[in-house]
């Protein structure tokens, strides 16, 4: 079974719109919540008057900041950087509001109509205050402050240093600065979250979230509630990307502090432009790269300063996008020397948080666009560049001196592959020193041409997985189901049907006989979620640890029943027999005396898994109307072992169109008072269909050393090759024109402005 491609066992009910969300849950006195939220980017906030929204009809309660506990006053701040709970952000916010969009007011009514008319209703006082709207406008000497008891508006900041003493002589310096703006997660389901008290008093919640159980330690932990009192979750989730991770937010706290309070079941459902405004925004990165080379291009040292907004407020997951660029900053390449220096910097914005990548597409991007620097400044080959740079195989594993360690994989051959499968040679084809005819023909066109043409190579290592144990458990009924727990959550994955393809592969059962559970934390008691392309890393590893122990127990019955030694039984369609005498076995469940047989494990790597991938991009430009379209990509990609190839080919389809997006449409853009210019999808461009190139997937499986199924993530490999790769092209196709670099997003506005800057106004 591990190997075959089994289309996911939800798609149907899916895509046929039988899919069942928090919205799709009703129940009768069930209570609808609506926010106010602050207008003003900074403000202070000197009166709140909810007097007529609570005396309209229908209205059952308004809860403002004073009304909430002191426990359930604040989201709790990130644990990953200790120092931060002055800044966490507030459930409701009492003196101040810090970016458009923070919750000021919730008011819950018998219906989401009554619950929206109280809310414009609800008079809040503001004082406006200077509001720092980017991060060049928070670190200039005399800005306003986001949190004035801070003194500064960097809010955290750390340093990483390896072979501090080498400071070898260099032919060659680069020095570049890149950016990366905000963007939004934009999941097709919004935030949502439904509260209730049950009739054994304890408080469930249902939520669209990728941490169940984390949500519910929150809920604990705020509500001052015992753990045995709360169960969390999961409806069907449409989508999350890192956006729903280190939740509970405000509307989810208030949601469950109500039903508490009012022992009725309240829902808040998010509407897109509340999703916007207030969802932890992803990337919004920048980093000033100063690098040495050698002649032959080979890096001797890297600098790098990174700066990250972090909007108003650091929520649980803010930090993180640093601190995994920081961790995988030096990529798949051998960087004798590295200094990074990190901050975190205020601003009056929502906050930012993971979103798909989390940290690795900004280093990727960084990396990748100083290796076609490296090899213009030095007119040498980009594909040769990286070849001279690559750690080879016989340095595995390989120490960079960041939380990456290198552990398996040829990257020179798969970037030889990716070449090969885009129709390119591997040597001579993206320019330099000895480029061949054709590909001097494919890059820039000529004067008759309307279109600008180029190809873009992108090559990367992706840390998978990370340090958190994940819980799986097989039970085998003694009706034949078998039933696999697993603590991961997945959201659109299809991580189910991978789940019971472990299971079935190692019991030797018709996959239709299994049921995985995720999502609840009363049937799995306990599990981190998904996020960072762990679901088959480490959860996959769980259940496959506890499916093996299954096994070995099943079999040692089985020898004991059969007169047989436990090697020699086999596990096959739902039975077990001695091998060579398939006549001489009984039926699973004939082995299962009394209650269900159980098997748990809790799988904490060594370190995390690595992969690899090397993705082209082929670009057109056109010059009359600045649209940039991607015609042809190409992907190869190392993830271990394959369980199942459809669901990794889903994955990377979904990473490589979000990727493209980032590249060329997406934009959270403010203006100067912090106010957003893209809370609506009419103003902030996502990928559609017609911008789906040719997409060509390959991979390669070279086992991962640290899980012992030899899975490694790539639900992130889409989008951390894709922006690189695409971004490359675009400034590859502008070179001609004298261009050496371009941050995305490569807009049509932003494309024309360009073109008509250096001479090339349409015909």
């Amino acid at each position: 079974m591990i190997g075959a491609s089994i289309p996911a066992r939800d798609a149907r009910r899916f895509v046929t719109g039988g899919g069942a969300y928090v919205e799709d849950r009703h129940g009768p006195d069930m209570l609808h919540l609506a926010v106010v939220r602050s207008p003003w980017a900074h403000a202070t906030i000197t009166a709140i008057d909810a007097r007529e929204a609570a005396a309209m009809p229908g209205v059952v309660a308004v809860v403002t900041a004073a009304d909430l506990p002191e426990g359930a006053a604040m989201l709790p701040a990130s644990p990953r950087l200790p120092g931060l709970d002055d800044v966490a952000h507030p459930t409701l916010a009492r003196d101040a509001a810090r970016y458009v969009g923070e919750p000021v007011a919730v008011v819950a009514a018998e219906s989401r109509a009554a619950a929206w008319d109280a809310a414009q209703v609800i008079s809040v006082t503001y004082e406006p205050r200077p509001a720092v709207a980017d991060m060049d406008a928070a670190l200039a000497p005399d800005a306003p402050l986001v949190h004035g008891h801070r003194g500064s508006n960097v809010l955290f900041a750390f340093d990483l240093n390896v072979g501090a003493d080498l400071e070898p002589p260099a032919a060659h310096v680069i020095e570049i600065e890149m950016a990366l703006p905000r963007v939004a997660a934009v999941p097709l389901e919004g935030r949502a979250v439904l509260a209730e008290v049950g009739k054994d008093g304890r408080l469930e919640v249902w939520i669209s979230t990728q941490t169940p159980h984390r949500a519910r330690d929150r809920f604990v932990q705020m509500l001052g509630l015992d753990r045995s009192m709360v169960r969390v979750r999961t409806p069907d989730v449409g989508g999350a990307f890192g956006a729903k991770g280190g939740n509970p937010w405000s509307e989810d706290v208030v949601a469950a502090w109500l039903a508490l309070r009012l022992r009725r079941p309240v829902r808040w459902v998010e509407t897109r432009r509340e999703g916007l405004l207030a969802m932890p925004h992803g990337r919004g990165q920048r980093a000033r790269l100063r690098a040495a080379v050698d002649a032959e291009g080979r890096l001797l040292s890297l600098e790098i300063d990174v700066d990250q907004d972090v909007g108003a407020y650091c929520l649980a997951p803010t930090p993180g996008p640093a601190l995994r660029t920081a961790n995988v900053i030096t990529g798949p390449y051998r960087i004798p020397r590295l200094r990074l220096r990190a901050r975190g910097v205020a601003t009056h914005r929502v906050p930012t948080g993971p979103y798909r990548g989390a940290g690795r597409p900004e280093a990727t991007y960084y990396l990748e666009r100083l290796m076609d620097l490296i090899a213009a400044d030095l007119e040498l080959d980009p594909v040769e560049v990286r070849r001279r740079n690559f750690v080879r195989p016989d340095e595995m594993p390989y120490d960079t001196g960041t939380d990456l360690a290198l552990d398996s994989g040829d990257y020179a051959a798969l970037m030889d592959q990716a070449l090969a499968e885009a129709g390119l040679a591997a040597r001579g084809v993206l320019g330099g020193d000895g480029a061949a005819p054709e590909a001097r023909e494919r890059d820039g066109g000529d004067a008759a041409d309307d279109v600008l043409r180029s190809v873009g190579l992108a090559t990367f290592a992706e840390v998978t997985g990370g340090s958190f144990a994940e819980y799986g458990r097989v039970e085998v009924h003694r009706d034949g189901r078998v039933n696999v727990a697993c603590g991961i959550s997945p959201h659109g994955q299809g991580t189910e049907t991978a789940l019971a393809q472990i299971a079935a592969d190692r019991l030797g059962v018709p996959i239709e006989r299994i049921t995985v559970i995720t999502g609840d934390t009363d049937l799995v008691p306990e599990g981190i979620g998904t996020f960072g392309s762990r679901s088959l890393t480490l959860g996959g590893t769980a259940v496959d640890q506890a499916a093996r122990t299954m096994r070995e127990r099943l079999a040692r019955e089985a020898a004991r029943r059969l007169e047989a030694a436990p090697g020699d039984i086999e596990f096959e369609s739902g039975r077990v027999a001695v091998a060579g005498s398939p006549e001489r076995g009984i039926a699973i469940e004939a082995l299962i005396e009394g209650g269900p047989v159980i098997e748990e494990a809790r799988f904490n790597p060594p370190g995390a898994a690595v992969s690899f991938g090397a993705h082209v991009a082929a670009v057109e430009i056109s010059r009359e109307t600045g649209e940039v379209r991607v015609t042809h990509y190409t992907a190869v990609d190392d993830p271990g072992v394959v369980v199942n190839p459809a669901l990794l080919e889903g994955q990377l389809y979904g990473g490589i169109m979000q990727g493209i997006g980032t590249a060329l449409l997406e934009e959270v853009a403010y203006d100067g008072d912090g106010q957003m210019l893209t809370a609506g999808l009419l103003d902030y461009g996502i990928p559609r269909i017609r911008h789906l190139p040719e997409i060509r997937l390959f991979t390669q499986e070279t086992p991962s050393p640290t899980t012992p199924l030899g899975a490694k993530g790539a639900g992130e490999a889409g989008t951390i090759g894709a922006l690189a790769a695409i971004a490359n092209a675009v400034v590859r196709a502008l070179a001609p024109l004298g261009v050496r670099h371009m941050d995305p997003p490569y807009t049509p506005q932003r494309m024309l402005r360009i073109l008509h800057s250096r001479g090339h106004r349409p015909s």
